[in-house]
């Protein structure tokens, strides 16, 4: 693999889906505050910071210690999206670039998409890109059991035993 200013050329991505059984428009009012990450992501114990508007910082601490700075670049109400990039960090990362979109799937349904790119500094590239890998899993479980609503086949079940029982 070759490398342009030390940078390995092919930068890993990172794609995570959560389905959802609500408005896109609801679930953005949930997930679109830059700052409010530490409310819904198992993994993030603390974020501090400040503004919605690009240019705003947050600086995140997980559950293990580890830290690291994040600045927002774009944010789109409207588009029900923010991109942000990696300031700081602890782990060999450079040049890392993300985004959180909602997408209406239809009424009461829509799809959160969390992506990121990288480059990795050092050559534990595939060690370094599960492990993003799975902070960003981590975020989509949590949103889809969060914000799932249970299915209307397991709500008729629980309705015909408490029935029974009756």
């Amino acid at each position: 693999m070759g490398a342009i200013r030390g940078y390995p050329v092919g930068m890993p991505q990172v794609q995570v889906f959560a389905e959802v059984r609500r408005s896109a428009e609801s679930m953005w009012r949930e997930l679109g505050s830059f700052q409010d990450i530490a409310q819904w992501h198992p993994m993030v114990k603390a974020a501090e910071g400040e503004g919605e508007e690009p240019g705003a910082t947050r600086t995140l601490e997980t559950q293990d210690g580890r830290r690291w700075v994040e600045r927002l670049t774009e944010r789109d109400p409207a588009q029900r999206f923010y991109r942000y990039e990696v300031t700081s960090t602890e782990l060999p990362i450079a040049d890392f670039r993300g985004e959180l979109r909602i997408r209406e799937g239809g009424p009461q349904k829509c799809t959160v998409i969390w992506t990121s790119q990288f480059a990795v500094t050092t050559d534990e590239e595939k060690a370094v890109s599960d492990s993003v890998r799975e902070f960003f899993r981590a975020g989509a479980r949590s949103i889809e059991k969060r914000f799932a609503v249970k299915p209307v086949a397991a709500l008729r079940r629980r309705v015909r035993r408490v029935q029974r029982r009756r």
